[in-house]
């Protein structure tokens, strides 16, 4: 967010990559009286209150920045790509998986009906089921498709 130095001031982390810490890593830097970056963070405090009309314009400036960057459309479309996207890829996948053994179930019964010659109530019915569930699944996962 911070470019070039244009609406803010970057300093050092007082401890190393911060996603490879550890709880008890954490209490430690925590405890620090005396952190590593404590003289950055001095000199940044007083630029900001040497130049306060300076840094004034530069606060509006950022918020403006991020206003701009972080429109509600923006938050809620990553979000969606981030996780609804993953979770649709992922139950499109499942019902491509269901679709498979349906059709599969409708293939073993269809090749029972013909090695048992004419048409089995029961059997029908289960078949048309099958049919009826596959299709329907199959306009679920096309609406998926559409709404991506």
């Amino acid at each position: 967010m911070i470019e070039n130095g244009d609406i803010g001031i970057l300093i050092d982390n007082c401890c190393p990559e911060v996603d490879h810490l550890t709880a008890s890593d954490w209490d430690v830097y925590s405890r620090l009286d005396f952190p590593s970056n404590t003289p950055q963070l001095m000199e940044a405090m007083l630029e900001i209150y040497r130049n306060r009309n300076k840094w004034k314009t530069k606060s509006k400036k950022g918020k403006q920045k991020v206003m701009a960057r972080y429109t509600w459309d923006k938050i809620v479309t990553d979000y969606e790509r981030e996780f609804i996207g993953s979770t649709l890829e992922d139950r499109g996948k499942a019902e491509r998986r269901l679709i498979r053994v349906l059709r599969d179930q409708r293939m073993r019964l269809d090749e029972q009906e013909r090695r048992l010659g004419g048409h089995i109530g029961e059997r029908e019915v289960q078949r048309k089921l099958i049919e009826n569930q596959t299709a329907v699944i199959q306009n679920q996962a096309e609406l998926i498709k559409i709404n991506r």
